[in-house]
């Protein structure tokens, strides 16, 4: 399931999330326009 983060403050290597994420959580640091539910992601 996607879900929004809100960012805070960022830098060149870091960003503060803002919303509370649950443990296992993964996070897309930068995901296309064309990622939906459903789309599969690749771990790198």
């Amino acid at each position: 399931m996607l879900a929004r983060v809100e960012i805070g403050r960022a830098n060149d290597t870091e960003a503060e999330l803002r919303s509370v994420l649950a443990a296992g959580n993964l996070v897309l640091a930068h995901p296309s326009d064309k990622i939906e539910d459903g789309t599969r992601i690749v771990r790198r």
